[in-house]
């Protein structure tokens, strides 16, 4: 079998990495690899000759490979295409719906008998992204500590493509006791089905010191 030759796609996004080759003649299927650590590992496969991977930290690098297949049997390994998935117009389907969880603003931390002390109606703050390029105009937000649901916000705002917004959630919650807080915050795109759903939430941990 020829080997691909993949070449990136001439529309990326913010968070994804997108690449085309040309077809090998003989050929049944591709397989795709990542690099994860020191391994380049088998990610997927499609019938197509172009294949995008959505989720990605924007500022990591991102590598990807190609092999071609017949019944299932690859050949040789194509080398890898680089991107760090920080930039791109999102035109066209690409990340049709994707709301990205970008940060947890609020509470950062706290310690006791200061002014940074975290109160009994500490405000929760998250921060989401638009990578559609259409407007997002409906979607959920909810915030979990310990692992037990808090409060389910339904907002209906408008977002446009590729900007942010920072909600503050209408149920504070009690921080007020010393200790560590396992604080999770999640969106759901209602405007329509999001893609990726590795990028809807992120974790920290919150102290009171």
């Amino acid at each position: 079998l020829g080997v691909p030759i993949p070449t990136l796609s001439s529309i990326q996004c913010e968070g994804y990495i997108s690449i085309d080759w040309a077809a090998i003649p003989g050929a049944t299927d591709y397989e795709i690899f990542q690099l994860q650590g020191a391994d380049m590992v088998s990610i997927g496969t499609t019938a197509a000759t172009t294949y995008t991977l959505g989720g990605l930290n924007p500022n990591d690098e991102c590598w990807i490979a190609v092999s071609a297949r017949i019944g299932g049997i690859r050949g040789r390994r194509s080398d890898a295409v680089k991107r760090i998935p920080n930039s791109g117009s999102c035109t066209g389907g690409i990340s049709n719906f994707d709301l990205r969880m970008d940060s947890i603003i609020a509470p950062v931390y706290g310690r006791l008998n200061t002014s940074t002390a975290l109160t009994a109606a500490t405000t929760v703050s998250a921060r989401i992204k638009n990578l559609d390029d259409n407007n997002v105009t409906s979607f959920k937000m909810r915030y979990y500590v310990g692992g037990s649901l808090i409060v389910e916000d339904l907002l209906s705002i408008t977002i446009a493509p590729g900007n942010t917004f920072t909600h503050n959630f209408s149920v504070p919650y009690n921080f007020s006791s010393a200790g560590n807080y396992i604080l999770k915050v999640e969106v759901e795109n209602t405007t329509g089905l999001d893609p990726v759903s590795s990028n809807n939430s992120v974790t920290d941990t919150i102290r009171q010191l």
